[in-house]
């Protein structure tokens, strides 16, 4: 799992470069939509998984109160049947 705030993700995709070998998968978590783009760049689309993340969340007078503990979503993007890396 790869979870950064965007304007660090390219620190921390040079951070993880000596941990990807063959068998590696990364799924970003990132807000925004280019993440998978720029960790494709790097290190191979076949590497990359697709992530999304659905929390419900209010903000009640400066504080926040979770509805739950949400639910994390993954896979590629054309997923017709679910490869053995998911």
């Amino acid at each position: 799992m790869f979870c950064t705030k965007y304007n660090q993700l390219d620190q921390a995709i040079e951070d993880i470069c000596s941990f990807v070998d063959d068998g590696t998968r990364i799924i970003p978590f990132l807000n925004g939509i280019s993440a998978e783009e720029k960790l494709a760049q790097v290190y191979g689309k076949e590497k990359i998984i697709y992530g999304l993340t659905r929390i419900a969340a209010m903000n009640e007078n400066g504080h926040i109160h979770y509805k739950d503990q949400g639910c994390y979503y993954f896979g590629h993007p054309q997923n017709p049947t679910v490869s053995e890396d998911v």
